[in-house]
């Protein structure tokens, strides 16, 4: 993925991902995490409890991540995205 399309995104959605740190840090290695303050990040957080979401994604990401229990589609339809 070019580091270009992720720095200037609007939104930016994950599907499927672990949140992992060394991932996390890989993603957005390369450029600085200010251009990041006005993108809406959204994600799916299949069988992650609230405190797994706050303790992992809002780490970090910032407090307005939307991270979801549920499955790629349903996460899809409910915040609509990519509409």
């Amino acid at each position: 993925m070019s580091l270009h399309l992720v720095k200037f995104a609007e939104r930016i959605c994950f599907l499927g991902f672990g949140y992992d740190k060394t991932n996390i840090q890989r993603l957005f290695r390369g450029f600085d995490v200010d251009h990041l303050l006005t993108t809406k990040f959204c994600g799916t957080a299949l069988r992650f409890t609230e405190a797994e979401i706050k303790g992992i994604i809002h780490t970090h990401f910032t407090n307005t991540f939307d991270a979801r229990d549920c499955r790629n589609l349903e996460l899809l339809r409910q915040t609509g995205v990519l509409l």
